[in-house]
């Protein structure tokens, strides 16, 4: 396991780098060593520069005796004893360290594995991503009708939108601050839209509504193991790498929602682990209504546009606030707005 990650993390910036490489004696006679690790670092004209990396996998901390092999084995293949590293899972001892300075050999620590020196240290590895969701507080419309309503038609009468598409207008385009708190908008009505009525359409003469950013963080608790080469003298990491998995089929999910920013904050700063990815300030592709129906996401889905039209059609209230419009389920925010169901703003 030691010269398996020592290797992947040698190769870091694309160094040449084999592992148990069998190497002939420099004298030409002798049988061949082997090289746990072996570097190669190309050179002008042609010839190349070869390091010996020795890797141990012991608990226990690296004797002399130890860097003497190497050592041996360096001389009788003709490398450079300043070109040879060692490296361990364990410290070195005091008499290991002496005899590596007097022979120039370099002594690295790897980190990251359990005891058992088989096996990676598995930490919490946490991804965020902080949705920004409207929440459409209250709606208000100024007609030239008494009677005129949140429901808009072209002149000819022909249904065009309601106030709820204006809103949902309006935060796509940004036209709603992506800050989370209350937010007062005016809306942009189309010209050419006017207040269903009894009677005549009416005239619009303004629209409005109050929205509240709320700020949804979904977190995938996953796994994270990390590995470094640290030179054992200086303290100094050479090398290093972090390897992250999030699978949301098996790993813990976090969902949390806030009004204002220090309290997403506070929330952000509690959740720890060897690493924190944080996407932020993502809106969430449809707006969620307070109506009389229940919660429910707009514009709307198949599924809720099928139900409010059975229910128009079978002359049935079209909900009560106990029925499921999808507006308290997180994950259907992002079903695809019904084909069906088109707002004409132009």
């Amino acid at each position: 396991m030691v010269e398996q990650l020592a290797a992947r993390l040698l190769r870091i910036g694309g160094i040449d780098v084999e592992t148990r490489v069998m190497l002939p004696p420099a004298g030409g006679t002798g049988g061949r060593r082997e090289i746990d690790i072996l570097i190669r670092i190309r050179l002008p004209g042609g010839n190349e520069a070869l390091y010996a990396v020795e890797c141990k996998n012991e608990k226990k901390p690296i004797e002399a005796e130890y860097i003497d092999a190497f050592y041996g084995k360096l001389t009788y293949l003709g490398i450079p004893a300043e070109n040879g590293i060692f490296v361990s899972r364990s410290t070195y001892r005091r008499g290991a360290v002496e005899r590596a300075a007097a022979a120039s050999v370099r002594l690295l620590r790897l980190t990251g594995l359990k005891d058992d020196g088989l096996t990676a240290m598995v930490l919490e590895a946490i991804q965020s991503v902080v949705y920004l969701l409207a929440d459409i507080e209250e709606m208000t419309v100024s007609t030239s009708s008494n009677d005129g309503g949140p429901l808009f038609c072209t002149e000819d009468g022909s249904y065009a939108g309601n106030l709820m598409d204006l809103v949902h207008r309006a935060w796509a385009q940004g036209g709603i601050p992506r800050v989370l708190g209350q937010h007062e908008v005016v809306l942009a009505v189309p010209p050419h839209w006017r207040s269903r009525t009894a009677g005549e359409p009416a005239e619009v003469f303004e629209a409005s509504a109050k929205v509240k950013v709320i700020g949804v963080v979904y977190t995938v608790v996953g796994e994270a193991t990390t590995h470094t080469l640290t030179d054992h003298g200086t303290g100094v990491v050479q090398r290093g790498e972090i390897q992250a998995r999030w699978d949301e089929t098996k790993h813990r999910i976090v969902l949390a929602s806030f009004g204002s920013s220090d309290e997403l904050e506070r929330h952000l700063q509690g959740l720890r682990g060897l690493i924190h990815v944080v996407a932020r300030n993502v809106p969430m592709p449809r707006i969620n209504v307070r109506s009389d129906w229940g919660r429910l996401y707009w514009p709307p889905s198949d599924q809720v546009l099928s139900t409010i039209v059975n229910r128009f059609d079978q002359g049935l209230p079209i909900g009560q606030p106990q029925d499921d419009f999808e507006g308290t389920v997180f994950d259907r925010v992002f079903d695809p707005v019904a084909a069906a169901y088109v707002a004409r703003f132009h």
